[in-house]
């Protein structure tokens, strides 16, 4: 039964790994802002760490980053637009070859993803991850008001 349960988890985060392997750019950039604000606000539980990948990357400035905008895809470059701390000023920033830099940082994403052994808490984005990657839709509940909320198809109401 163990044996069992290991490989069905391990499977499971396989197919978190590949679901952001193939996540459209835009939606990567603003799950690893979320990451970021995470971390640097002391939520973080998994033992790796978002920032130190940005800091191997040409997405160092994301660290700072309080709001994705928008991200455009321009041949084999990326135009990043976001608003940094508390401004309200939209700042751009172009990284050449950043196709290919968003997908090297997708994979390192998917492998500490998809490694076992204590390194990352499951969130609502996993969930919606496996709910997409099933396709099937999951009811969550806890014993309290405040730990209840239910997914439908990665929809989250609380």
């Amino acid at each position: 039964m163990t044996r069992c349960l290991l490989l069905w988890i391990h499977s499971d985060l396989l197919l978190v790994g590949r679901h952001f392997r193939k996540l459209p750019v835009k939606a990567f950039v603003d799950f690893v802002a979320g990451c970021v604000a995470r971390e640097k606000a002391g939520a973080w539980m998994d033992q790796w760490s978002m920032l130190a990948l940005l800091r191997k990357s040409p997405f160092e400035f994301l660290a700072t980053v309080n709001v994705v905008v928008d991200v455009q895809v321009l041949d084999d470059a990326l135009q990043v637009r976001f608003q940094e701390g508390e401004s309200t000023v939209t700042r751009s920033k172009r990284i050449r070859a950043g196709v290919a830099a968003v997908a090297k940082l997708q994979h390192e994403v998917a492998l500490q993803l998809e490694t076992c052994g204590n390194r990352h808490w499951a969130t609502d984005v996993d969930i919606a991850a496996l709910s997409d990657e099933l396709n099937v839709s999951f009811i969550i509940a806890g014993n309290t008001w405040a730990n209840m909320a239910c997914g439908i198809r990665g929809h989250c109401f609380c």
